[in-house]
């Protein structure tokens, strides 16, 4: 038996023992007393504690088949959904090529900042859309080609699309991150595609094809050497500060801090999802969270793709991957980057 198996068979009770240890100077060991724990929202995969004050903050996504278009299924998330959290989250799979979105797939513009996402999903590569799409950018109906994972940093104003998938050989995500509590557009009359760029084009920036590498073990924490086999990208642009980090998840345990809460002066979306395009209802692990700070941090066990909720400034993690039985995705979304959250209106 190898180190990696014996490791994956031998260490997970040992590992959530030292883990439950850990934790326990920042919650009360009741928290953690399974004859508390009850089956919150258990037919959607999420265990948490009776009447959790942080309940409200672990969401499993709802992804719905339209019946038409080509992202099936899909799932929105506005503010309604995110707890007032000024932001839209949609997703879901692309399953055949042709025009994305609603006819007459002409240009539109938002009166917010957004990020189109194109994720290919293979754990193992992925940098690797699978895909050749072209995107229109714009005044000019600028055409640009992809055909790797990338995130399109739209600022508000600013015309785009259509966008179209010339040709797939395997499903791949989609997702809008709209800094808005609700999605709304402006559809601008049609054109024709413009010049399709090169290396040197006026929205070249606007583009970020990011680079997945191994993150090495010890590298939040030197004393975790926790790996968790995938691939790392930390995705941000000069436009406007939106950050994304994204990671493949292959190998458990896996923790992150190692353990001990934080705080973000700004709210932060994590969204865990299936590494499995073909059926993104299913999330293929388990991961074990906690919200909340000294005495009152609760803990959950998810097994379903969730958005967790952290607003600004609410003490979070440790975050643990329990259990791995296909590769999962991990996606961090920090709406206002590293700085301050704007303050919310009263």
């Amino acid at each position: 038996m190898t180190y990696a198996n014996k490791q994956k068979h031998t260490t997970r009770r040992e590992f959530v023992k030292q883990t439950a240890v850990g934790a326990a100077g920042i919650m009360g060991a009741s928290v953690l007393n399974p004859s508390l724990l009850h089956a919150l929202q258990a037919s959607q995969g999420i265990i948490g504690p009776k009447n959790g004050k942080f309940a409200k903050y672990v969401k499993p996504i709802k992804f719905i088949d339209p019946g038409w278009g080509s992202i099936r299924p899909w799932a929105r998330m506005d503010a309604s959904f995110l707890e007032g959290e000024k932001l839209t989250i949609d997703m879901g799979t692309v399953i055949y090529a042709g025009k994305i979105g609603k006819e007459p797939y002409g240009p539109h513009v938002h009166d917010f900042d957004q990020v189109i996402y194109l994720l290919g999903g293979d754990c193992y590569n992925m940098g690797e859309l699978n895909a050749e799409v072209e995107l229109c950018l714009g005044e000019e109906n600028e055409v640009h080609e992809i055909n790797s994972t990338t995130a399109v940093y739209i600022p508000r104003g600013m015309p785009h699309f259509p966008l179209t998938v010339k040709r797939m050989s395997k499903r791949f995500y989609y997702m809008e991150i709209s800094m808005a509590p609700e999605y709304k557009e402006t559809q601008l009359p049609a054109a024709q595609p413009g010049k399709v760029a090169g290396m040197i084009s006026k929205y070249r920036n606007n583009m970020v094809r990011p680079a997945f590498i191994r993150k090495t073990p010890g590298a939040m924490d030197p004393q975790n050497r926790d790996d968790s086999g995938g691939a790392l990208a930390t995705i941000t642009n000069k436009l406007f500060p939106t950050l994304i980090m994204c990671e493949s998840l292959i190998k458990w345990p896996y923790r992150f801090p190692n353990p001990a809460y934080h705080t973000h002066s700004q709210p932060e979306f994590i969204v865990f999802m299936g590494g499995d395009p073909d059926d993104p209802t299913k999330l293929g692990g388990e991961v074990e969270l906690y919200l909340g700070g000294k005495g009152e941090a609760e803990r959950y066990l998810v097994t379903v793709p969730i958005v967790w909720i952290v607003p600004a400034h609410v003490p979070h993690c440790p975050l643990i991957v329990t259990k791995v039985d296909k590769p999962f995705i991990f996606t961090d979304i920090r709406p206002y980057g590293t700085g301050d959250a704007p303050k919310k209106e009263a």
